[in-house]
C-alpha cells in the first residue's frame, strides 16, 4: 500500500509505496516550494485622528506553519491623492521607527525583509505616518515568499484610517523652493485642506 505523509520534513506531501516483497519506492515532492501559512494584521493607534497628529500602524506578520520561513518581504503602502494634475501625498512615513529600520522606501511605498519566522511565531512591524489633510488614509500591507501558502487570503490586510480636518499651525523652516519645512509646501498643504483655517508661521534658523 502507498502512503501520503510529509517524509523529509520540508511540508510538502510525499509518497512511499511498497512493492509487495521487500523494496520500498520512495517519491519526495519537490515541485513547489515549501509550505507556509502566513498572515498578515493590522492595527492602528487611532481613528479617527486629527490631521498632523500622530499616527501609528502595527502590521503583524504571523506563520502558522508547518515550514520555516526564510526570505519573506513585507510590502506596505500609503495612498495618494490626485490634485488637479498632480498627485500628492495624502500622508508619508517617519522615519526612525523601528518598521522602517530595514525597509527600503521609495515614495509612498516600503519593503521590509522579514525575519526568519519559525512556524507558530509571529513578527511585529510598526510604522508611524504623518498626514497632512482631512481626507481618508488606506493603509496596505500584504507578505510575499517563495513559500507555498494553503492559505493566501490572509496573506494581505488593509485598514482604513479617517483623518479629521482641523486648523493647525504650519511652521517654515527653511528657504528652499519646496520639500518639506519649505513655504511652498505649508501653501500646499494649507490650499489643499478644505473645512479649517491653518496658520503659518517662521522659523528660520539665522533669519532676523
Amino acid at each position: 500500500p502507498a502512503v501520503v505523509a510529509d517524509l523529509d520534513g520540508d511540508g510538502r506531501a510525499d509518497i512511499a509505496a511498497g512493492d509487495g516483497i521487500s523494496a520500498t519506492q520512495v517519491l519526495l515532492n519537490v515541485c513547489s516550494g515549501p509550505r507556509a501559512d502566513l498572515s498578515v494584521t493590522i492595527g492602528e493607534s487611532g481613528d479617527p485622528v486629527a490631521e498632523g497628529a500622530p499616527l501609528n500602524y502595527v502590521v503583524t506578520l504571523a506563520n502558522f506553519g508547518p515550514g520555516d520561513v526564510s526570505g519573506a518581504t513585507l510590502n506596505v503602502q500609503l495612498p495618494w491623492m490626485v490634485n488637479g494634475d498632480d498627485l500628492e501625498f495624502v500622508s508619508r512615513f517617519v522615519p526612525g521607527l523601528p518598521g522602517l529600520a530595514t525597509c527600503t522606501v521609495h515614495d509612498s511605498v516600503a519593503s521590509c525583509p522579514v525575519p526568519q519566522l519559525p512556524p507558530d511565531s509571529s513578527a511585529n512591524f510598526t510604522f508611524g505616518v504623518e498626514t497632512f489633510y482631512g481626507s481618508t488614509v488606506t493603509f496596505t500591507a500584504g507578505v510575499s515568499s517563495g513559500f507555498a501558502d494553503p492559505n493566501p487570503a490572509d496573506n494581505t490586510a488593509t485598514e482604513t484610517t479617517a483623518i479629521a480636518a482641523s486648523g493647525r499651525t504650519l511652521v517654515v523652516t527653511n528657504t528652499n523652493d519646496s520639500g518639506p519645512g519649505s513655504l511652498r509646501a505649508a501653501n500646499d498643504i494649507s490650499d489643499f485642506d478644505e473645512g479649517d483655517v491653518d496658520q503659518i508661521v517662521f522659523n528660520i534658523p539665522g533669519a532676523g
